[in-house]
């Protein structure tokens, strides 16, 4: 265990490196982001949802994409409804949205079905009572836990468990799209369609205080293997990878587990937290994390100018729908909390 080793790749991940197959025909991306073939049925319906009705109208502009320019497009999928032309105004020096206005939040929160055997953490909410906005809440590791899971989800998982309303922008058109293509036209294999529409989590990337159904991913089981030469380079491959030498030609160790990096005791199985326990957190409107404590309470008060007298508290259950809406609100707003607990609507706050 003391030598490096190279991972060797499966067979079943081989290929162009692509999400699309090889050779398929031209794409047509409209500003919204909506995917759709190339062909001459989609291309005149575009234009009639347009309103152009004259070809005369129509100019080309060829632009090259980096990784800057992919960040940017990401960026205003998640903010605007015509992230194309705001990236081309970009590029001729339009100031860049940095921030998206929080309007008609009401339009972005959604209800599921409720389920009685889902799991629910209480939180306890201080608030403005004159503003009726949230403040902070005062949570354990368990809702801290849960915040900072968010940053383990794959963007496609988010636009899956959102439904179709996972913001302001047009990312969701993205979602859409692979869902109206077929597999065998257009994807290499089902399990890259998979793959976009329902991406797992790597593995221990789940919490125990998890209130979102997203799969995580197998922890594989790997093989260390080497020819039977001097200074031989050594190999870890996954056990249903195929050796490139004959068996008898290669020296074996294993199999091997990757190890849960949040467990202390070095195990490959089980969950476990992304905080240690216990201790309590004050979780700010916009989501900031920090310790709690006198001098963190008084200090942000201070700063947000909140008379003592002002200040009221509420225990609220975070449960599946709310555990959504605050995703959501997480990517769209600045006053998560509040547009997650309606606190205006609600009379039962205390006093």
């Amino acid at each position: 265990m003391n030598q490096l080793a190279t991972l060797v790749e499966t067979n079943s991940y081989k290929g162009n490196g692509g999400f699309v197959k090889r050779g398929a025909e031209r794409f047509l991306v409209s500003d919204d982001l909506k995917v759709m073939p190339g062909l001459t049925s989609p291309t005149l319906m575009l234009l009639k949802d347009l309103n152009i009705d004259d070809a005369n109208e129509l100019e080309s502009q060829s632009l090259n994409l980096g990784p800057t320019e992919i960040l940017q497009l990401l960026q205003l999928s998640l903010v605007s409804k015509t992230p194309l032309t705001d990236w081309v105004q970009l590029k001729q020096g339009t100031i860049f949205p940095t921030e998206l206005e929080a309007k008609d939040m009401g339009e972005l929160l959604g209800t599921k079905p409720s389920n009685s055997e889902s799991k629910k953490m209480d939180l306890k909410l201080f608030f403005s009572k004159c503003g009726h906005e949230v403040l902070y809440a005062e949570s354990g590791e368990d809702f801290v836990g849960f915040l900072f899971s968010f940053l383990t989800f794959p963007l496609g998982s988010i636009l899956k468990l959102l439904g179709g309303k996972s913001s302001r922008g047009c990312a969701d058109n993205l979602y859409s799209s692979v869902e109206n293509f077929s597999t065998d036209n257009y994807f290499p294999s089902e399990e890259i369609e998979r793959m976009l529409l329902s991406p797992k989590l790597a593995p221990f990337s789940a919490c125990e205080s998890q209130l979102l159904h997203i799969e995580e991913s197998v922890n594989p089981q790997y093989m260390v293997d080497s020819c039977w030469e001097p200074n031989a380079e050594w190999f870890v491959r996954p056990v249903v990878a195929d050796s490139c030498c004959n068996s008898f030609e290669r020296k074996f160790s294993g199999p091997l587990s990757l190890v849960n990096p949040k467990s202390s005791a070095g195990e490959a199985t089980g969950r476990g937290g992304f905080v240690n326990r216990p201790i309590k957190f004050m979780v700010t409107d916009a989501l900031a994390v920090t310790l709690l404590s006198p001098i963190s309470i008084t200090s942000y008060l201070a700063d947000l100018n909140i008379r003592i007298t002002d200040v009221g508290e509420k225990v609220v259950s975070v449960g599946e729908n709310e555990a959504l809406n605050l995703l959501k609100m997480a990517l769209v707003s600045g006053k998560a909390l509040t547009n997650d607990f309606n606190l205006v609507a609600d009379q039962s706050v205390s006093e």
